[in-house]
């Protein structure tokens, strides 16, 4: 067994030192970039923050929980349901059928239809680098971040 180099042991303490101060620089905005692929959805919830380009309505935040091959939710106005298939990092869902109550709120109301394009369309399925669920696809783009646990 030979004993390493003060040269190699320099060039491998430089690369460390690199890494970490990289590692430290300012923080990335978001971005819908693929990170990961999320194993399963199944067992899963999540409230949306971005449907498309637009935030969403503080307070009216759309909602998926997937549960074995359902899905449901709210769209901050309406609840809704439906069925999935997912397999690394793709994803098929189902006709969703929903209530029928009249949005009030005109930006509630937009990002409704958005979200709702937006989820009958979705194809693929992917992690951030900041942990936040993405789903896109022929109709937008939904940017989820995990949601809180129900007390219970």
């Amino acid at each position: 067994m030979s004993i390493p180099s003060v040269r190699s042991v320099l060039v491998a303490s430089a690369l460390v030192a690199a890494f970490l101060v990289a590692a430290c620089g300012p923080a990335a905005e978001p971005s819908l970039v693929r990170s990961a692929w999320p194993v399963t959805m199944a067992g899963s919830a999540w409230t949306a923050i971005r449907v498309g380009n637009q935030a969403t309505v503080v307070g009216s935040e759309p909602t998926a929980t997937f549960t074995g091959g359902d899905l449901k939710g709210t769209t901050g106005c309406n609840s809704y349901f439906g069925s999935y298939k997912y397999a690394t990092g793709v994803i098929k869902i189902g006709q969703i059928g929903s209530t029928a109550m009249a949005c009030l709120d005109a930006a509630v109301a937009a990002t409704e239809q958005r979200f709702m394009a937006a989820m009958q369309g979705a194809s693929s399925v992917s992690i951030d680098p900041d942990g936040r669920l993405i789903l896109n696809g022929r109709g937008g783009s939904i940017m989820f971040e995990v949601a809180p646990q129900q007390a219970g």
